[in-house]
């Protein structure tokens, strides 16, 4: 369980116009993490019996995200590099 809330707030009309720049360089990191620990969780659940493994294995990754991003949050001077 968390107590960090992200809910509550309106996004601007202008958020994408806004923030289009962050948003492209965030998606190119989150691409490069992704790639980094994609093969990490396939080879965890390599003997997994599931009718959709790609399927399961970006919902693996989904979940890693959301927990690291969760703790991170929470705990902001902990990751401070």
């Amino acid at each position: 369980s968390t107590s960090t809330k992200l809910l509550g707030f309106e996004i601007p009309d202008d958020f994408d116009a806004k923030y289009s720049t962050v948003i492209k360089n965030t998606s190119t990191k989150m691409e490069k993490l992704l790639k980094s620990i994609g093969p990490k969780t396939k080879s965890k659940t390599k003997n997994k019996k599931t009718s959709d493994p790609e399927g399961y294995s970006q919902y693996l990754l989904v979940e890693i995200v959301n927990r690291a991003m969760t703790n991170v949050l929470e705990n902001p001077e902990s990751h401070k590099t």
